[in-house]
């Protein structure tokens, strides 16, 4: 049966899970449902991502790409609620966790369920991204030249990676896309990149 969280429907039934975790000694309770990418946890890659994105000076747009539940997004639309922050997600029961963890965190954000960029034509100043190795090099190799083409000139997009999943080949790729390619971080076999525009 098939249920893969980078999937538009995940073909099982639907189970509701709730995620507790700390950033910045702030708590946070979210929702997640079966089918939904790390839906009992924080996940390892999402945490290191969001401690640098926490660092950042950031200011206009995020969209975080591949949301899941939310938990990037609402972190960030919490500590930095000036950023306009878009949540998009291929999974529809990932865009629904995502908004309504949202709403209970007070926080006004735009959920979309998307394909990749296809129903997300506007451009943004920044995009984080946790990709869906599952999915196949050629499919994230896909979404790195669209965030490239959806991205401002002065934006640029925030990555994480393992990298015994091929991060160092995935770098590769986006130095031909990007003008530079930043290692921010290495923790517990994950890299955080910046690649900006």
């Amino acid at each position: 049966m098939s249920g893969q969280y980078f999937e538009n429907q995940p073909v099982i039934d639907d189970k509701k899970y709730t995620v507790n975790f700390t950033m910045n000694q702030r708590s946070f309770t979210l929702q997640a449902s079966r089918g939904v990418f790390s839906k009992k946890e924080l996940d390892t890659g999402t945490n290191i991502l969001l401690k640098i994105l926490l660092q950042e000076t950031l200011s206009g747009s995020l969209l975080d790409l591949g949301c899941g539940y939310g938990p990037l997004g609402c972190v960030m639309a919490s500590f930095h609620p000036t950023l306009a922050i878009t949540l998009a997600d291929i999974n529809h029961r990932a865009v629904a966790d995502a908004l309504h963890n949202a709403r209970q965190l007070g926080l006004n954000l735009q959920g979309v369920v998307s394909d990749g960029f296809k129903e997300l034509p506007r451009m943004f100043d920044w995009i984080a991204f946790n990709p869906p190795i599952r999915a196949g090099k050629t499919s994230i190799y896909d979404l790195y030249r669209q965030t490239k083409e959806h991205l401002h000139p002065h934006g640029g997009l925030y990555l994480v990676i393992r990298k015994d999943k091929g991060a160092l080949s995935h770098v590769t790729y986006l130095e031909t896309l990007f003008s530079k390619v930043t290692l921010m971080t290495r923790e517990k076999g994950y890299h955080v990149y910046k690649a900006t525009v």
